[in-house]
């Protein structure tokens, strides 16, 4: 039960995450006039220190993305069926590939998100951790994709009010996949600065 009750979190929060990705992104090239815009008037499509690209979780997923995801998640579905709670096969799982924008890498970009930290600490300084479409990912809830996942690496450590706040992070992106135990990640980012999201 545990794991049905799992999985259909992990389908509802992916796919709410995720919006109708696949779909806008099937009508879109891989530069969006909308991100476009949003980095500002005169402002090149690759972001700058001075005007960076804003992105949307939406950006992340290449075209045709959101159909391979379906594919992924009623394949999962069909294998944990018959997983009975409780189980050494009772887990949350990730779902998803490493497929990429690769028009991203290399682009200033500045995106939303919640802060997963690889090691809780007192001080709440991390200087690298994941960055998430929704609060809990990883934690009470299964991970997104990876490519909905942005491993953030700075050169010191930042300080985190809240797990539980979102956040705008800003830095050069790289079309680079980092691999853990806690959850893999399509992008990396090079942080240039954390603040509260508003």
């Amino acid at each position: 039960m545990k794991v049905i009750f799992s999985t259909l979190v992990l389908i509802a929060l992916t796919l709410t995450a995720c919006g109708e990705a696949g779909d806008r992104a099937e009508a879109r090239t891989a530069e969006t006039p909308s991100a476009s815009a949003s980095a500002g008037a005169g402002a090149a499509n690759t972001g700058t220190p001075d005007a960076p690209r804003k992105l949307t979780w939406d950006d992340l997923m290449p075209v045709g993305e959101s159909k391979i995801l379906k594919e992924l998640m009623q394949e999962h579905m069909t294998r944990v069926s018959d997983i009975r709670e409780g189980s050494a096969k009772d887990e949350m799982v990730q779902i998803g590939t490493f497929n990429v924008v690769e028009s991203l890498d290399g682009q200033h970009v500045r995106i939303p998100g919640y802060v997963i930290p690889f090691n809780f600490n007192k001080t709440n300084e991390y200087s690298e951790f994941l960055l998430v479409p929704y609060a809990g990912a990883c934690i009470h809830a299964p991970p997104p994709p990876p490519n909905q996942i942005v491993y953030v690496k700075a050169d010191k450590p930042v300080k985190v009010e809240s797990i539980w706040d979102a956040v705008w992070v800003e830095g050069g992106l790289k079309t680079q996949k980092h691999e853990d135990a806690l959850s893999d990640a399509a992008y990396t980012l090079t942080l240039t600065s954390l603040e509260a999201y508003q």
